[in-house]
């Protein structure tokens, strides 16, 4: 039984680390210049891609807990949605700041335009609640 609470213990240690991973390779291939003719993209895909990889990593972890009948897993659940949830403010951030300027009229007409932008805001949007009510102090 204390194997299976070790290895618990170590997974709760790694995910965030692992989460964030991609993040410092990010920050180093800025300082490098090694993102490429359009970097501002190249930041915007590679945070829009991790956000999108661990949200299905969060919604993968109920089946895979019942599939191998390992209840350890529930609470890995809330730190990769949290996880998530932090990668998409990053690439909302870098789309809104970045790529816009903050230029509201861009962005009207970026949704407007664009479906994948209205889908993805209604995206982000659906996840605010989800990240404000993980907190234990809002679970209380």
């Amino acid at each position: 039984m204390k194997a299976g609470r070790g290895i618990q213990r170590g997974l709760r240690m790694a995910v965030p680390i692992a989460g964030l991973a991609p993040l410092a390779w990010l920050v180093n291939a800025f300082l490098q210049d090694e993102l490429g003719a359009n970097p501002v993209e190249e930041i915007s895909r590679t945070t829009g891609s991790w956000a999108l990889r661990l949200l299905l990593l969060c919604l993968a972890v109920t089946p895979l807990r019942r599939a191998l009948r390992w209840s350890g897993l529930a609470p890995l659940r809330r730190s990769l949605g949290l996880l998530a949830f932090a990668w998409a403010c990053l690439h909302v951030a870098v789309y809104l700041l970045l790529d816009l300027g903050l230029d509201a009229s861009a962005f009207a007409e970026d949704l407007g335009e664009r479906p994948w932008i209205a889908a993805g805001f209604t995206a982000f949007t659906a996840l605010l609640p989800l990240a404000a009510t993980s907190t234990r102090a809002s679970m209380r």
